[in-house]
């Protein structure tokens, strides 16, 4: 199981738009897991709302970057462990601090 960001379009559920980021960002197919979490922060011109969900990969291997066009394409990837989101989420990553938080991780 592992952590990947994506946007929901408009009138999109969340979970519509984990499975379709799975396919277009990493290639793979996906099933929900679980809700691990939400957050809002507030960013210069608007309020960010995030909600974070486990996922598991039922088909495919990842790969990056995809052909999707249209969005943010991943240059890299690898499994990792949770102190690896430390540093990001100590410089403001939401997705960081929504999973450090549900592990009972301080950053």
């Amino acid at each position: 199981m592992g952590t990947s960001g994506g946007s929901a379009k408009e009138a999109e559920a969340y979970e519509d738009a984990i499975l379709h980021s799975g396919k277009e960002k990493l290639g793979v197919n996906l099933k929900i897991a679980k809700f691990i979490g939400r957050k809002d922060i507030e960013r210069k011109d608007y309020i960010l709302h995030m909600e974070e969900y486990e996922a598991e990969i039922i088909s495919g291997v990842p790969k990056v970057p995809q052909s999707a066009k249209g969005m943010t394409q991943y240059q890299d990837w690898h499994w990792g462990v949770s102190f690896d989101l430390k540093n990001a989420a100590a410089k403001g990553s939401l997705c960081s601090q929504i999973f450090l938080g549900s592990v009972g991780e301080q950053w």
